[in-house]
């Protein structure tokens, strides 16, 4: 049961009542009047104020208006929301918006699909079965009886149109002021002389015709017969109003399952013309094959549509007519040919026909510490944990074949934060490989002896990567930190073998987030705190009580419009072409609050931090360039890049081939093809 209205003053309720209204003004069409909560979406339909005698060609609009949200306005082909103008396909949460031929689709899943078209500036609306029986407006009551559909808004059944359409007026904000319809306001054709009558009783008899014919026994023919007759005597009987009034008997049978293909051959003047490569069609699925294979087709959808559409065999995508298997793939948002192929982390990834065909090779883990004090796990999980104690970061479940734990500390002006003071790594419990990094930059074998950098043995590759980040390798292992001491960054990586075989701070590596925060007595933890807590090395320190966490913002006034300011960079044009890739919202929420509590440091941290998440998306962001607080002065002779490694760049390493991966961080080096020199603390040549 569908509710529609057409040529303005047309309508027929979703019982299926037609009356003919002339008014004028903004009318509710559809509303819950069942819902005191209000919180359904309501339907409402502008007419033009001055309507001439063609009323397909007047200038009507559509709003539908979303409990908490705001309006979205269908006027001809023009969809705006909250008065900005919006490009199709559009989703407001649960109300996806698209265009499918000339129709504009707004749909909201368990609740109603509205079709308009912005040509006749007609409507289509059906309710899911949830609303029999609860809606009002001059759609009716939807519960299947003609009887009590003329229900007004303060809750009276009534036999007068003008009382009932009346009653459903809106004012709209601005709008001058409109005038009601008359009670027993006349018919269009009550001043028509008797020759145009019959001419005008001639054409819409064609309804009792064929094609026609073929519908009857599914969608009685009367109440289009008295459209039609108000329809032509309004405009004449004869031009292009003919063809559209018998275009919607035609879509009522479409919307009855029943469509009329070809009818318009049989009346020539009614034949449309379509752009290349698209055919008339009386029936085009409200849910067509798409290359999108997440698209969903729900039951308050329409049966069909009319328009210029591809055939049958082929699917509209990008403007044009493919087969399926030229589909198209999106990736982070970007659209890639059928037959392009991506890298998804370890893995390569070919577009065949709509559909990611990727390799399946177990991928290396990351897992980082940043800022005050953020935790992402291997699995992705992200959360804050003001972590002031010694505490596992990583280990091996079942082997005891390496454990790394961080030494954290509290800081910054008001000690409010927490930094890490060292970071510890120790293969098979034996404390002969053992390695300590202090938050200085100096490295630490068997918890006592200081060593100089490259330093290698059989266990360990240890480097300064560049002047920003150390690194060590256990390539034995499958192991590998990166820290940038300065900036509170700290990065592990494991190889794929330590996959469910992996506990601490940094969750289980098993691609499930959901047991990330799995304690060492096998329990899931329900929060950051009693997850944190239970991996505290038990000698270390008194655990931190679990108190409401405050914005750092709202304790520190006097730094909060300096971070919201310099933190917004994050949403801006700098940061803009990973948006696409890596949303920034998260990432500025962090920056806010750090930045409230230790000022520019924690900024650059920020900041350094989603330029290196976005760097391994492919968006490099040289924002060091842009934001002065955050530049960084080489040493002379050195030179800065986003993606560099000291490797092989040592006099030393002339003589002592270095073990070098493919492992790349932001800072200084020399440039290539020159050596930095321990004695002269510059680069030279060779």
């Amino acid at each position: 049961m569908t509710c529609r209205t057409w040529g303005q003053y047309n309508y027929e309720t979703f019982d299926g009542l037609y009356y003919h209204f002339p008014g004028k003004c903004s009318y509710t069409l559809v509303r819950d009047c069942e819902d005191t909560s209000q919180s359904s979406v309501v339907i409402q339909v502008h007419n033009d104020p001055h309507c001439s005698s063609v009323p397909y060609s007047c200038a009507r609009s559509v709003s539908l208006f979303l409990p908490w949200e705001g309006e979205i306005r269908l006027q001809e082909n023009n969809i705006t929301f909250k008065g900005q103008s919006v490009q199709l396909p559009y989703t407001i949460h649960d109300v996806e918006m698209e265009r499918i031929s000339q129709y504009v689709l707004v749909t909201q899943q368990h609740g109603f699909t509205l079709a308009w078209d912005g040509r006749t500036a007609s409507v289509y609306i059906k309710m899911s079965p949830e609303y029999v029986g609860r809606t009002c407006g001059l759609c009716g009551n939807f519960n299947a009886d003609v009887q009590d559909d003329l229900r007004t808004s303060y809750g009276l059944y009534t036999q007068d149109l003008a009382l009932f359409g009346n009653s459903w007026m809106e004012v709209e904000p601005q709008q001058a002021w409109c005038p009601t319809v008359p009670s027993q306001y006349p018919s269009p054709c009550s001043i028509l002389d008797p020759h145009t009558l019959l001419k005008v009783s001639e054409v819409c008899a064609t309804l009792l015709e064929d094609p026609f014919k073929a519908c009857h026994e599914f969608v009685s023919p009367l109440s289009y017969m008295a459209s039609c007759s108000n329809d032509l005597c309004l405009s004449g009987p004869n031009g292009d109003v003919v063809c559209w009034v018998l275009t919607e008997y035609a879509r009522a049978c479409a919307h009855a399952e029943h469509p009329l293909d070809g009818w318009r051959k049989h009346i020539p003047q009614c034949e449309m013309e379509c752009p290349a490569d698209l055919v008339h069609r009386e029936c085009i699925t409200c849910c067509p094959a798409s290359c999108n294979m997440d698209r969903m087709c729900i039951d308050s959808k329409l049966q069909c549509l009319d328009g210029c559409y591809c055939p049958e065999d082929l699917i509209y995508e990008g403007g044009r007519c493919v087969k399926a298997s030229d589909c198209p793939c999106e990736y982070h948002g970007m659209i890639y040919p059928s037959g392009q192929m991506v890298q998804e982390e370890c893995n390569n990834c070919t577009c065949l026909g709509g559909i990611w065909n990727c390799t399946e090779h177990s991928c290396p883990g990351e897992c980082s510490v940043t800022g005050d004090i953020h935790f992402q796990t291997f699995d992705g999980r992200i959360y804050t944990f003001l972590a002031s104690c010694q505490y596992v970061l990583a280990k091996s479940r079942n082997s005891g074949r390496y454990t790394i734990t961080i030494q954290n500390s509290p800081c910054g002006p008001n000690l409010d934060g927490a930094c890490i003071q060292s970071v510890n790594l120790i293969l098979d419990e034996d404390p002969r490989t053992e390695i300590t990094i202090s938050n200085s930059g100096e490295v630490f074998i068997s918890s006592q002896y200081r060593i100089s950098l490259p330093y290698s043995d059989e266990v360990f590759h240890i480097q300064e990567l560049s002047s920003m980040f150390l690194q060590v390798r256990v390539v034995a292992q499958g192991l590998q930190l990166q820290y940038n001491w300065r900036e509170f960054r700290l990065y592990l990586q494991v190889d794929a073998l330590w996959k469910e075989d992996t506990v601490g701070l940094c969750g289980t590596f098993n691609g499930n987030i959901q047991d990330d925060f799995l304690s060492p007595s096998g329990m899931i933890e329900s929060t950051p705190q009693l997850f944190g807590n239970s991996w505290r090395v038990s000698s270390a320190c008194v655990p931190s009580p679990s108190l409401p966490q405050l914005d750092p913002c709202d304790t520190h006034h006097q730094a909060a419009s300096y971070a919201a300011e310099m933190c917004d960079i994050l949403n801006q044009d700098l940061f803009a072409p990973c948006h696409e890739y890596l949303s920034p919202a998260l990432f500025h929420r962090q920056c806010r609050g750090d930045t409230c509590k230790c000022g520019t440091p924690c900024l650059c941290s920020a900041l350094a931090h989603y330029a290196r998440q976005c760097r391994k998306q492919g968006v490099i962001v040289e924002f060091r360039a842009s934001v002065s607080e955050c530049a960084v002065q080489c040493p002379e002779t050195m030179e800065y890049g986003t993606c560099v490694s000291s490797c092989q760049r040592r006099c030393a390493t002339l003589s002592t081939p270095q073990h070098c991966g493919e492992e790349c961080e932001e800072g200084c080096v020399c440039p290539l093809g020159t050596f930095y020199s321990s004695r002269t603390h510059t680069c030279v040549h060779r």
